[in-house]
């Protein structure tokens, strides 16, 4: 209770307490043994409400999209972002939230505590780089504001508002974890810069929204060289469609719908082109499509995540060949294979979240065997409703890394007390599965625990 007393009044509480000041001093020796670089990522942390998780992905994003971040000796804005994100982590100024288990980053989220927001607030004012509009603010500013927040408790009139900012050179952003954020730019604005956020934020965004089947893209596509991301788009909708995507070679992450049997075969030649693709995500309602997605000779070596909701009755034969890919879900694959299914994607050295989902398998009833020494690097399974799947067993010296166990149908598990990192099994509320499932987490040396979904 004293706590969360001194949390609501930390302000009043610091200008009274003294011992509290000197842990301010402490900390404020601490921001300003930073870097530049981490001093303006902590900074622009201020713009969120306290107590407020921050995901560590949206941060990363907006910390690449507004230019906090630059490529460096050949490592992506995003994985210099990700790293500034890491070292404040490190050097305790920001708290970890959430670690989440099956993810190879680990910490998922993250919040700043309330003497270290307080600081980041003051001095990110000092800065001129945030200027928070709330309750009780001075809206008395000095020079050039980078950021604008404004907090829902703030009760200004339009009067107000429009006496400090500029509308002519304000840009707002989409952010869903303030109220409003913005830049204040009296400078002319950086075309490249607006350029870089909308490609790489805005238009993915909204395409999402526009069309959750997919969207037919614009002419001119091609032009925007530096696409790092682009989906849901619907390659059935336009005959150009697949030219101009094979010319967005940086493209990262790539999301398409409307695959069919007269344009599969140009799409597996699209692909080719895109060498620095790490996520994929490939949708169709077509039924039959059996070996359309074979006709990709050679495959970007880079992809980390594929997604595949297309009726294939067989795993394309490149999916092998992908010893990057750390997540793979399937669904409505309807495969016609199960053991040898298993056994390409258990040979997959980095696989590391692993979901068979709706009719990935075409037969029910199919049992699923994980033998010895396959899946070295998977930490969460997940198999949802009507999979195909009756059982799975795991073979003694399979999966040794795997973590996280979630079951949204009812499958028979056996072989559990062999996982030795097993941490978590999430199942449904069936008292004759869960009456076995206990007994074997009970012969696991780990201890895992079990959770109803």
């Amino acid at each position: 209770m004293e706590w969360r007393k001194l949390n609501e009044h930390i302000s009043s509480e610091l200008e009274m307490n003294p011992e509290l000041g000197i842990i301010r001093a402490i900390l404020m020796k601490s921001y300003d043994g930073l870097p530049y670089h981490l001093k303006s990522c902590f900074l622009y942390m201020s713009i969120f409400p306290g107590h407020y998780s921050i995901s560590r992905r949206r941060l990363v994003h907006r910390w690449k999209a507004e230019g906090y971040s630059s490529e460096v000796r050949g490592k992506s804005k995003g994985e210099i972002a990700d790293g500034y994100f890491l070292e404040l982590i490190e050097r305790s100024l920001v708290l970890p939230y959430k670690e989440s288990i099956g993810s190879r980053k680990g910490i998922s989220s993250c919040k700043l505590h309330d003497l270290m927001r307080e600081i980041s607030i003051s001095k990110a004012m000092e800065e001129n780089l945030v200027f928070r509009m709330e309750e009780g603010c001075s809206l008395n500013t000095q020079g050039t504001i980078r950021h604008l927040a404004i907090s829902s408790n703030w009760e200004g009139d339009q009067s107000e508002f429009e006496s400090i900012v500029d509308l002519s050179h304000i840009s707002l952003k989409l952010a869903k974890e303030t109220p409003i954020t913005a830049d204040m730019e009296r400078e002319p604005i950086n075309r490249r810069d607006v350029c870089t956020f909308y490609c790489c934020v805005v238009f993915p965004f909204l395409a999402r929204l526009a069309d959750p089947l997919g969207v037919a893209v614009p002419r001119g596509l091609r032009k925007l060289k530096a696409l790092h991301t682009l989906g849901v788009v619907n390659i059935a909708r336009g005959k150009a469609i697949l030219q101009d995507i094979k010319r967005l070679t940086r493209l990262r992450k790539l999301a398409v719908t409307g695959i069919n049997k007269k344009n599969c075969k140009e799409f597996c030649s699209t692909l080719v082109h895109l060498s620095s693709l790490e996520s994929l995500s490939v949708h169709s309602k077509e039924e039959g499509l059996g070996d359309c997605l074979d006709g990709l000779s050679s495959p970007p070596k880079n992809i980390q995540s594929l997604n595949l909701y297309v009726h294939l009755d067989k795993l394309p034969e490149w999916v092998s060949g992908l010893q990057n890919l750390v997540k793979l879900k399937l669904e409505d694959t309807r495969l016609t294979e199960v053991d040898g299914t298993i056994r390409v994607l258990g040979k997959l050295s980095n696989l590391s979240i692993l979901c068979l989902l709706r009719r990935t398998f075409e037969a029910e009833g199919r049992r699923l065997s994980c033998r010895r020494e396959a899946f070295p690097s998977l930490t969460a399974l997940e198999t949802g409703w009507y999979t195909g799947i009756r059982s799975v067993l795991f073979e003694e010296g399979t999966a040794p890394k795997l973590e996280l166990l979630l079951d949204r149908g009812s499958i028979s598990f056996s072989g559990l007390s062999c996982l030795p990192s097993l941490k978590e099994v999430m199942i449904r509320m069936d008292p004759q599965l869960a009456n076995d499932v206990q007994y074997q987490l009970s012969r696991n040396p780990n201890k895992p625990v079990l959770k109803f979904v």
